[in-house]
């Protein structure tokens, strides 16, 4: 698979061949050696994991916890790749409302050490990931292993905000259930919601006793005391327990992973410890649904209170276990925010800013145009299924604190496609060239090592999409009919006088993988050689097929000694009302049977007032419009009667 390179590469190959001549030890790249950082997903999974084992002394919790955390938007993964092979990764976690990032589960191959192939990763990050708009802060959280960090800190280079000693216990499933039986001690002793962080975080008294340092460590990431930061909090620990009534004054976070060492339990401490005994026993009991042997404990707590907390739980006998690290330090150091646009149609006082959004910022987007797409904006309602798959980002400009535009990227074929979607601005921010500057910089970031091409669909309303298509300025790959149309009856009622299908089918990944793999059909089919699917197009790719087959799209097929008509549909809830999208390929013979399928998924959603957009190519209007009418579907005047699919090559 070819990728685009971007100019950076060039800098990060130079580095490392100049940092490979001054170690005699090292073997030294050749010219013929080809340096790429990408973003990862996760179908990355075992190149990622295969570039080094025993990390942090074989408590490293990325092989377990790799598909929770990339798949989360807040997360993003980068790997180095030289000829092929993954040789260095990172996580880049957007906490505190995206004004600080961390970086995590770092891990370099030992056969590339010492060549300053992850410095220039970071430095890669900071130009490409962290100038999004917002970012401030870049935290760290490491451990006492790592002398390059330490020697940073010492300098100066790098401010420490945080100290934690780390306590190692072993225990036996059968020594955990008996501490589990044992009562509690305290009436005021819990287990934490959301809604109490809340009430905790508000709290001056709760914040200074548990949080002096302004900062609360889970699994290695830290948050400021902020209420944004809960929900990601909760997506990353397993438990977390409180003691106290009103005011809490003890609290732990508790996380369990699966390591090269075993079954492990990560224990952050914050308060008084002598409550130390009953939050054992309620996370040993959460620690048994996962546990069926001995499990590994470490307790990472202020430096003052180890003592205190082995003796809280002396009556445990829990046995000491070394671990291979004793202390982790939490640094941070401030970057520039490096995304400000200045508009001169714009007062001098208004500044605008560009920056990445996550699932938080959805009355925020939302709120910048009402009508969008004529009513039939799909946004609205998948806006959180999509900002949390980790092939899609979505960046919005914000002028004032105010959300004015924004712009959807999905990144399709391999990551040679980026397709952008769901656009829009603000009615009262048109004609600044703000949404051309998003474009301009959704562009400049994402053609960052495979993206090749830049993809987007287009309708017949798009005055200025249609002129420049008129004067050949954009060629067009793929032309598409849309005929809007409604059920004449009750969708139930109208399910049950249609016939059963007796040659369609839902379909699954492996019929589209035999699909794809068949020249034959796919020229039949797909001549343009693209499938669209939830208004993005795909090419017939293997590893397209995950992400056509997602929770907001049904796919049927026909098969009768060979594939006859696939169609692809997939759901929203509009201004409209609620609105199904279906995309033909094949033969209108079997329409019927298709639709009798469709209807059944679309009753999980309504069984009142539907439309349905039938997207098809011109030749076969006349024969899909005469299925349609047989199962009992009146055609509406729509919005709009063509959608084009265009193309360009990405620099």
């Amino acid at each position: 698979m070819q990728s685009c390179v971007m100019p950076s590469f060039m800098t990060i190959t130079s580095t490392l061949k100049r940092n490979m001549e001054l170690s005699a030890n090292k073997e030294a790249m050749i010219d013929s050696d080809k340096t790429e950082i990408k973003r990862v997903s996760l179908t990355d999974y075992d190149d990622v994991i295969s570039i080094r084992s025993a990390v942090h002394g074989g408590f490293d919790y990325l092989p377990y916890k790799f598909k929770s955390l990339i798949t989360q938007s807040h997360n993003e993964g980068y790997a180095t790749i030289i000829n092929g092979k993954f040789v260095a990764f990172c996580i880049v976690s957007k906490v505190d409302g995206g004004a600080t990032v961390v970086t995590r589960a770092s891990r370099v191959h030992k056969q590339y050490e010492g060549l300053g192939l992850y410095k220039a990763l970071t430095l890669f990050l900071q130009k490409h990931v962290f100038s999004d708009g917002t970012v401030t802060n870049d935290a760290v959280v490491y451990n006492d292993n790592n002398q390059s960090m330490l020697d940073k800190t010492s300098k100066g280079e790098l401010t420490l905000l945080m100290k934690r000693n780390v306590i190692g216990y072993k225990i036996d499933s059968d020594k955990m259930t008996n501490i589990t039986q044992m009562p509690l001690t305290s009436e005021n002793t819990r287990i934490l919601y959301e809604v109490d962080l809340i009430s905790a975080f508000k709290s001056r008294s709760v914040c200074s006793s548990l949080f002096p340092e302004e900062r609360i460590i889970c699994h290695f990431v830290p948050y400021r005391l902020t209420e944004r930061n809960i929900p990601l909090i909760f997506s990353e620990v397993s438990l977390i327990v409180g003691t106290g009534e009103p005011e809490l004054s003890f609290i732990t976070c508790g996380t369990y992973y699966r390591s090269e060492n075993g079954h492990t339990y990560i224990l952050e401490v914050y308060g008084n410890c002598s409550y130390m005994r009953d939050h054992l026993v309620l996370h040993f009991k959460h620690a048994l649904q996962y546990c069926p042997t001995e499990i590994d404990i470490l307790i990472m707590c202020k430096e003052n209170d180890a003592e205190k907390i082995n003796n809280e739980i002396k009556e445990f006998q829990l046995g000491y276990m070394v671990v291979d690290f004793k202390t982790v330090f939490l640094v941070e150091k401030n970057i520039k925010n490096t995304y400000v646009m200045t508009d001169p149609v714009m007062i001098d006082s208004e500044q605008r800013e560009v920056r990445r959004v996550n699932d938080a910022d959805y009355d925020d987007v939302v709120s910048i145009r009402s009508s969008v797409y004529d009513g039939y904006d799909y946004l609205p309602f998948q806006f959180k299924s999509l900002i949390n798959h980790p092939d899609n980002e979505g960046y919005a400009t914000i002028v004032n604190g105010q959300f004015v535009a924004f712009c959807m990227v999905s990144k399709v074929d391999g990551g040679e496609t980026m397709v952008t979607r769901a656009g829009r601005i603000n009615k009262q921010f048109e004609g600044h060239g703000i949404y051309k500057a998003l474009k301009s910089f959704i562009k400049q970031r994402q053609c960052n090592g495979t993206v090749c091409n830049h993809a987007y669909i287009a309708t017949d309303t798009n005055q200025m999409i249609s002129a420049a298509i008129s004067r050949g300025e954009l060629a067009v790959l793929e032309k598409k009919n849309t005929v809007f149309y409604k059920p004449e009856h009750d969708l139930r009622a109208l399910i049950e006088v249609m016939d059963s299908p007796k040659y369609s089918r839902i379909m699954s990944p492996e019929d589209m993988e035999d699909v794809f793999q068949s020249n034959d059909t796919c020229i039949k089919l797909f001549p343009e050689a693209r499938i669209m699917c939830n208004i993005v197009p795909y090419r017939l790719k293997k590893s397209n097929i995950p992400l056509i087959f997602s929770d907001l799209t049904l796919i049927v097929g026909t098969y009768d000694s060979e594939w006859q008509l696939i169609t692809c549909g997939s759901y929203s809830k509009c201004e409209k009302g609620h609105v199904y999208e279906l995309y033909v390929y094949g033969y209108s013979c079997f329409m019927s049977e298709h639709v009798t399928i469709h209807l059944k998924n679309i009753l999980k959603y309504c069984n009142s007032e539907l439309e349905l957009l039938l997207h098809y190519n011109e030749k076969q209007a006349k024969a899909f419009d005469t299925e349609m009418k047989k199962c009992q579907f009146i055609e509406l005047n729509g919005s709009w009667k063509s959608e084009y699919l265009l193309e360009s090559k990405l620099k």
